[in-house]
């Protein structure tokens, strides 16, 4: 007994005496292949122990609110009881390992798992070694990581991933925030045609990284290797964690395990490093004391314990403090710069507000417009008294000045300028410079002669009053004049003011108005054809001869306005009707752009009730009834055919009524700049925003939503997102633009759509309405719609658009059923099955899909054959479908034909949407997937309920997007129509030719100004 118990104690003593500890190694540790020094270790040996030193490792217990990854709809957490050393039975011979275990989810999308995290916060540079084996087979997948981490963007990480396929598992080998793309997997199958068994047997992994390399290694094989120069490295003072995890991505791990839990397991771990804690004083004194010792190797396996380390070494890394003085300069110019942009728009919101519309008192005396009219009043009738007065003879009746305001008036007549120094300067009366080359002389009515200046010649201050001086005729010079407006007829001035038309003479109705192109016409002074003989008219010669001494004057083209002696205006006619607008149709459009936006609001923050299918139900009882009669109509994704179906009937009921080729050539010149002028703006717009990172909320919404829709990358250079727009210009529907990941919700998709079929829609009016026999015309029809479908062509949305426009503007479909109400409501009826019964086929997609059978008998591309034949899919978002075709074609028949339909389309609330439907189509993703995933992770991690969550979601959300509609629109129109004028004037005006700068003037103008006798060319 004595002598077995001494043989025991020996033996013991033995093994004590064979380990190296760290006592042993007081100047660190070298690794023989890569001369890495390291001053501190942590060995922790899992077969040798019994429990966790907390001395060494924590044993996490967390439950993370969010997640990052677009595809992580699971979120992390750990449990301690997830966390046991025991003895592992599935290798042979048993050994004794960390067994990190990952529960299924519970109901909030949480997965529980294990993990370890060094106490040490400090780890900086080094080398880490681990032996592990991933969870078994067919179990869920997980992920079992040897890490680093300081946080999502510093670190570096080695994944043992099982994955729910075995023929996908593999090892990652990631830096600092790294996605697991193919090219940095190592497959499962690549270590077993190496000779591993990495499902029964554990791997040893490492890890080794310092300020200008890393390097990873499986089995003392190298699988990748990156400098400083490809990427940046980890800088950050790191916790070394073993953990088991998963979050349900499809790109990362997969899973998570949906039965049982999965068991993963650590043999040993083995780190070699440096502290981020030592200071520069520590760094010295162990350079003196080591300079020429020896060093332990990393690579001696008989290396236990860890390094002693201070208090300092616990706490989280904190960089260096650096230099700010920069940066607050910086921040103090933009915040003057802010502040001034600050007042100025406070100042114009005080100043531009219309606060006499909210004093309902006060109003009528504060209106801008009415005060204006007052001063108008007010100003002529002081002028007309002071001439009345002033002026005895019929010469000077007629040279009475014209009132500030502008409005020229029966004579009232402008004073030439006179071309000396002596002018006196007022008001009225601006001095000439001295030209030395005046313009030829005007002849008069009399003998006289008279030099004009450009000053000289009448202006229209705006293109109703040049109007305005048109359209009033001219009457005989003898019509006698008021000599004063008294008040009682200031109404005058009202009614001109508020006829928008006034009488033509029929031969001007041909031909735009212009000042210079009137019945008084003065020619353009810089036309080459400029003729200085007046025209021949019954109105008194506009030039009259001054008194000698007198300053010259010219009389303004009389206004042709008709006035008794009582003031009344003649000829005036009854202000025009507006240009009509269907409301209906300008209803639909909105309601369809209102349906897009809330069909991606659920498919970014409530999919389960637009898709039917998938674990993304918060809420499933509920869900399960309001995706049925909620998502299958309000938040369905077939409200994208009425856009085309509407678009289709504007572009095409011009030319079914007049048959003007004008109406044909006009839409296709501005088809283009009205698409591209908004997409431009908004494009760019986003593409700044997202390079500065304002929607980074995004990549951690699915975690909370349960979405793995919403997705946006950046742009990676300027010159991408042009290549990108300029794609849009000539992509091919059905093709996927590739701007589409780099813009919020994607939704430019459709432009090629819209651009392309609008000029096949444009050709396809002129063609169909010579077609005149009704068979061959509707019989081409059908022909063109069903070829459409069957090509999964979007044609067939837009031909059976111009279908329903011939119907109605050629054939008036409406009245001739009016007058046959079976056949109307016959028609009705069957619009309104087609319309109400397409929408409830998604219903039914989770145990057969009527889109997946009907997408199946359209032809492969690629092979010719039917799709059925080379293997049945879901169609994708950009393809058509004959529900969205059905649904198209019967809500339209019904806004069409049913009153009641027509009326609640025509509320004022939905024809506001209207002006704004291109502004809130453009922008509302952004504002979706900046604000709304910002808001919604708040929210969530402030606790809130997830059915709170979204309706304040949804609340902020669409009031932040009308609220940006209303700022954005005006400022989006207003270039966008002047890049269509700008493309009218060039169709229509000849270029100007080329001019002297000086012209009409001589050279001498600007080079000799002095008045010297040289020549211009001597000077």
């Amino acid at each position: 007994m004595f002598s077995s118990v001494f043989g025991l104690a020996a033996l013991l003593v033995t093994v004590a005496t064979a380990f190296t500890l760290p006592s042993d190694c007081p100047c660190g540790y070298r690794d023989p292949d890569t001369q890495q020094l390291s001053t501190d270790a942590l060995i922790v040996y899992f077969n040798e122990t019994d429990s966790i030193n907390p001395d060494e490792f924590l044993i996490e217990d967390y439950a993370h609110k969010k997640e990052q990854g677009w595809n992580a709809i699971y979120k992390q957490g750990a449990k301690p009881a997830n966390v046991i050393i025991t003895e592992y039975t599935a290798v042979y011979p048993r050994v004794q390992a960390l067994d990190l275990r990952t529960d299924p989810p519970v109901s909030n999308h949480l997965v529980n798992g294990g993990g370890l995290r060094s106490v040490r916060q400090d780890i900086q540079y080094g080398s880490f070694q681990a032996a592990l084996k991933s969870a078994s087979q067919w179990t869920g997948g997980t992920a079992l990581s040897l890490m680093l981490r300081y946080n999502s963007s510093d670190g570096m990480a080695m994944d043992f991933m099982n994955m729910k396929d075995p023929a996908d598992a593999g090892v990652s080998n990631l830096i600092n925030g790294e996605w697991p793309s193919v090219d940095l997997i190592t497959n499962f199958t690549i270590l077993s045609d190496a000779g591993l068994r990495p499902w029964t047997s554990f791997i040893n992994a490492r890890m080794d990284y310092n300020d200008t390399n890393a390097a990873f290694y499986i089995a003392d094989n190298q699988t990748r290797a990156v400098t400083e120069k490809h990427r940046t490295l980890p800088k950050a003072g790191q916790a070394l964690q073993l953990k088991s995890w998963s979050t349900g991505d499809t790109t990362w791990m997969e899973g998570p395990p949906s039965v049982n839990a999965s068991h993963s397991h650590v043999l040993w771990v083995r780190a070699f490093f440096n502290s981020s804690a030592m200071t520069g004083a520590e760094h010295e004194a162990f350079d003196e004391r080591c300079g020429s010792a020896s060093f332990c190797s990393t690579n001696d396996m008989m290396l236990r314990n860890s390094t002693a380390y201070s208090p300092a070494s616990a706490l989280v890394w904190k960089d260096n403090p650096k230099d700010k003085r920069i940066r607050k300069n910086a921040g103090i110019v933009a915040a003057c710069c802010s502040s001034f942009g600050i007042f100025a728009l406070i100042n114009v919101f005080f100043r531009r507000t219309p606060w006499h519309k909210l004093r309902p008192g006060k109003s009528e005396s504060r209106d801008p417009t009415e005060a204006l009219r007052s001063y108008l009043r007010r100003s002529l009738h002081k002028k007309t008294d002071a001439t009345s007065v002033s002026d005895t003879s019929s010469e000077k009746a007629h040279d009475r000045k014209t009132p500030s305001s502008g409005i020229s008036t029966p004579s009232i007549r402008t004073p030439l300028p006179a071309y000396g120094a002596q002018t006196p300067r007022s008001g009225y009366q601006t001095p000439v410079p001295a030209y030395d080359t005046l313009l030829p002389p005007v002849p008069s009515m009399g003998t006289h002669h008279r030099s004009v200046s450009l000053a000289s010649i009448p202006r229209m201050s705006s293109p109703s009053q040049a109007s305005l001086s048109t359209q009033i005729s001219h009457g005989d010079s003898a019509t006698p004049r008021p000599e004063s407006i008294d008040e009682k007829d200031h109404t005058v001035l009202d009614r001109i003011e508020e006829a928008p038309q006034l009488e033509h003479d029929p031969q001007d109705q041909a031909r735009p108005h212009d000042p210079f192109t009137d019945k008084h016409e003065i020619n353009y002074p810089f036309d080459d054809k400029f003729d200085l003989q007046p025209k021949a008219t019954a109105a008194a010669d506009p030039f009259s001869s001054a008194e000698k001494g007198k300053q010259a004057a010219v009389t303004v083209n009389p206004i042709d306005l008709q006035l008794d002696v009582g003031g009344e205006v003649a000829k005036v006619l009854p202000k025009p009707p507006p240009t009509k607008r269907i409301d209906y149709l300008a209803g639909l459009v909105a309601v369809a752009c209102l349906g897009v936006t809330l069909h991606h609001f659920c498919q970014t923050f409530w999919p389960w009730v637009t898709n039917g299918y998938g674990p993304s139900a918060h809420y499933v009882k509920a869900e399960k009834w309001l995706q049925i009669f909620l998502g299958s109509y309000l938040l369905t994704s077939l409200w994208i055919g009425p856009f085309f179906l509407t678009a289709t009937r504007f572009l095409s009921t011009n030319y079914f009524k007049n048959g003007n080729l004008e109406d044909i050539a006009k839409k296709e010149l501005r088809r283009a700049p009205r698409l591209f002028v908004p997409i431009i703006i908004t494009s760019l717009l986003e593409y700044f925003l997202i390079s500065l990172n304002v929607t980074g909320s995004l990549q951690w919404l699915p975690s909370v939503s349960w979405s793995t829709w919403p997705y946006v990358a950046q742009q990676p250079n300027f010159g991408a997102y042009l290549n990108n727009i300029i794609e849009l210009l000539y992509l091919m529907p059905n093709a996927i633009p590739e701007i589409v990941t780099h813009y919020c919700v994607g939704v430019l998709w459709t432009v090629p759509v819209q651009l392309q079929f609008t000029y096949v829609v444009l050709t396809a009016t002129v063609l169909i309405r010579d077609i005149r026999n009704p068979w061959k015309r509707f019989g081409f029809y059908a022909f063109v719609i069903l070829a459409g479908w069957y090509a999964r062509s979007w044609s067939a949305c837009h031909w059976c658009g111009l279908l329903l426009s011939d119907l109605e503007n050629t054939y008036k479909w409406k009245a001739y059923l009016q007058k046959r109400p079976l056949a109307l409501w016959a028609v009705i009826g069957g619009a309104f099955i087609s319309a109400a019964g397409a929408p409830l086929i998604s219903v039914f997609n989770q145990d057969w899909s009527f889109d997946t059978a009907e997408n199946s008998l359209h032809p492969d591309f690629a092979s010719g054959k039917p799709l059925m034949g080379v293997g049945s899919v879901y169609p994708d978002y950009n393809e058509p479908t004959l529900t969205i075709l059905l649904f198209s074609i019967g809500l339209q028949i019904l806004v069409e034909l049913s009153p009641l339909v027509q009326k609640l389309l025509s509320f004022k609330v939905i024809l506001w949407l209207h002006p704004h439907i291109m502004t809130v189509y453009l922008t509302h993703g952004f504002v979706m997937w900046s604000w709304g995933a910002w808001c919604a992770i708040a929210l969530e991690s402030a606790g809130i309920p997830y059915w709170a969550n979204l309706l304040v979601t949804l609340v902020t959300t669409y009031a932040f997007i009308f609220l940006l509609a209303t700022v954005l629109t005006p400022l989006m129109d207003f270039p966008t129509q002047a890049v269509m004028r700008t493309l009218d004037r060039w169709t229509k005006d000849d270029p100007v030719a080329k001019r002297d700068t000086t012209s009409p003037f001589s050279r001498d103008l600007v080079v000799n100004r002095q008045g010297s006798d040289h020549a211009a060319g001597e000077l």
